[in-house]
């Protein structure tokens, strides 16, 4: 076959999934704006969704998208935030930013230390030099009662960052506390 005879094929063949892309309605890009201009956070929220069903260009659904963990953490709707969270790593598993907010809420909102240690710990394998997911990872195994790995985690932070735990005294206390041999405050 020649190069024309491929090219040929290629261009006439049927675009497949990757080649579809979504026509944004000018309801959606309404519902879009309300999503950002609601002053009211649930109202705001209501919108965001609405603005999603309705179907948006991916580079807009983004932006929703990060308005609506907004709106949802303003609301407490930790439930709802995680699943949002969850649904955008089914989207980007690489997304360490993503991962790491992911087990930060179910550590610290929904005190779900199992479900927030794989997360939080591939945050650190993907993006090993963000001291702050270090943080996180040391006090979610502190949380599990794996002393040795928090304080490594921990130590590791202060090692990157000698200030890192300067703003987080939680953190802080709790690295002291294992230093000394006591249960996670």
């Amino acid at each position: 076959m020649t190069v024309a005879a491929i090219l040929a094929l290629a261009l006439l063949a049927p675009p497949g999934p990757a080649a579809t892309r979504k026509v944004e309605t000018r309801e959606a890009r309404d519902k879009a704006r309300d999503c950002e201009v609601a002053d009211e956070p649930t109202a705001a929220a209501a919108a965001c969704r609405s603005a999603l069903a309705v179907g948006l260009s991916p580079a807009r659904a983004r932006s929703v998208r990060q308005l609506l963990a907004r709106r949802l953490a303003v609301l407490l709707a930790w439930g709802e935030l995680a699943q949002l969270y969850a649904e955008d790593l089914k989207a980007d598993p690489e997304d360490a930013a993503t991962r790491n907010r992911l087990g930060a809420l179910l550590l610290f909102a929904l005190q779900r230390t199992d479900e927030a240690l794989p997360h939080l710990e591939e945050a650190v394998r993907l993006r090993p030099e963000v001291v702050a997911y270090r943080i996180d990872l040391g006090l979610a195994l502190a949380a599990a009662g794996r002393t040795a790995e928090a304080l490594g985690a921990l130590d590791e932070a202060v090692r990157l960052d000698e200030n890192a735990l300067a703003l987080r005294p939680a953190a802080a206390a709790t690295r002291d506390a294992l230093r000394a041999g006591k249960a996670w405050p």
